[in-house]
């Protein structure tokens, strides 16, 4: 027995009855279902989902919004209600909350389109219009996405890319949000199936399909100023809380580059631009490693050294001015210059060494290698790009930016035809390159 007074089959029943009234926007029948299954099965997922449903259809927001983010609490893995918590965070003009669940939701499932249709509108709303040209494009809204680099185009051109201005062309989006509904269905399922598919313009359309795109002129919209209140405490905590990964990951980056560390046992890392760490972790000096042998020699420099952070807790790390860049090894060989290497996993193997092809009178940069499974955060102070190496086209490139490699590349520091060493170092074999931006 599912509730009081009524079997799961009886239960069953009853919801797929309600979804029905609800598509048919038969709402008085809908509250009665509502608080009859309420009533009978008040901690059922798919009851609590019909409710939220049922107030959002009526337009009072707030109200589905406190099921929902109760819901995701309870459910974290379930990306459905996750969806529909951003979907009604969008309509209540809460646009940092909905991009934050939108993205949870993204994280989990990188290839729903819906998702990423939302978040592109979130991110128009907030004024992130590179980032929503990004979403868009991997939602397959071309057209959109198009536009929208148009009009960032435009904007430089002219010189500026104010918050105005990105606001301004963020009002596009508000003929397709306007017609948004959350998944119809109250069944707690994993995967949209056609009954779980919503109402509106965006769901009504099964994955893949295109959806109509707005007709307003980007030029011709001119909203007024954005004009805030003042937020509550609890809403402002609650969009800027800096949480540990979802998905247990042991290193996970928060908007803006925050780097965030969740140790559960043992974690290499440096302390540099720590914000906060747990009390209940302990940092012990790394030693480097070579042939299978730890040597006396500390890894890092006095500076920014490596430790050992063992115990259970989580690490907060600015970048500093730099850039943080997560990488997970699946049974691969990276090399990466030393000063690059910020964390890595426990669970990976690795040794220090040098770069090869210097002579006594060159101190080549110092290496690490990772192989294994398992992830390594990067810290440069300028982007990082790849380049490809094949066996028929080596690379020559300035050791000052080359950060490491991966595959089977050969690098060798370069001498003059006198023997004088030089800052170049030639790549051959074959793999990608890892390459720090050059200085301006």
């Amino acid at each position: 027995m599912t509730g009081a007074s009524m079997s799961e089959a009886d239960l069953g029943a009853q919801l797929a009855l309600a979804a029905d009234a609800l598509r048919a926007e038969r709402l008085e029948e809908v509250r009665h279902a509502v608080e009859r299954l309420t009533a009978a099965a008040p901690e059922d997922v798919r009851v609590q989902n019909l409710r939220g449903l049922y107030y959002f259809r009526l337009e009072r927001y707030s109200d589905a919004q406190k099921v929902y983010r109760e819901l995701a609490s309870k459910h974290p893995k379930d990306t459905a209600l996750r969806l529909n918590l951003g979907l009604t965070e969008l309509k209540l003009g809460d646009h940092v909350a909905a991009v934050d669940s939108l993205r949870r939701v993204i994280l989990s499932e990188p290839h729903n389109q819906r998702a990423q249709g939302y978040l592109g509108l979130a991110l128009m709303r907030s004024g992130d219009l590179r980032a929503a040209q990004k979403a868009f494009t991997l939602s397959g809204q071309r057209e959109l996405e198009e536009r929208v680099a148009m009009r960032l185009r435009e904007l430089e051109e002219e010189g500026s890319l104010q918050r105005t201005e990105l606001e301004r062309a963020a009002s596009i989006g508000s003929t397709l949000l306007d017609g948004d509904q959350p998944f119809v269905s109250p069944e707690h399922e994993d995967g949209a199936s056609d009954g779980a598919r919503a109402v509106g313009r965006w769901q009504l359309r099964a994955p893949g399909e295109r959806v109509p795109l707005p007709t307003e002129d980007l030029h011709a919209i001119t909203p007024p100023l954005a004009i805030r209140s003042a937020e509550p405490v609890a809403s402002f905590a609650s969009a800027r809380m800096l949480r540990a990964s979802p998905g247990g990951d042991l290193f996970a980056l928060a908007e803006g580059g925050m780097l965030i560390t969740s140790v559960v046992e043992r974690a290499y890392t440096r302390t540099t631009g720590v914000v906060s760490s747990a009390a209940t972790l302990t940092f012990e000096p790394l030693r480097r490693r070579a042939r299978g042998q730890v040597l006396e020699e500390l890894f890092g420099d006095e500076e920014a050294p490596m430790f050992a952070a063992t115990g259970r807790g989580m690490m907060l790390v600015s970048p500093r001015g730099g850039h943080f860049v997560l990488l997970r090894l699946e049974d691969d060989i990276v090399y990466v210059r030393e000063q690059h290497a910020f964390s890595f996993d426990d669970s990976l193997a690795w040794e220090n060494g040098r770069m090869p092809g210097a002579g006594a009178d060159v101190m080549p940069p110092r290496l690490v290698q990772f192989r294994g499974q398992g992830s390594i955060v990067l810290r440069s102070e300028r982007p990082l790009f790849t380049l490809k190496v094949d066996p028929n086209t080596p690379h020559i490139v300035e050791a000052s930016n080359l950060a490491g490699w991966f595959g089977r590349v050969q690098p060798k520091l370069l001498r003059g035809e006198n023997g004088e060493p030089t800052p170049y170092v030639e790549c051959s074999g074959e793999g990608a390159l890892l390459i720090e931006e050059p200085r301006a």
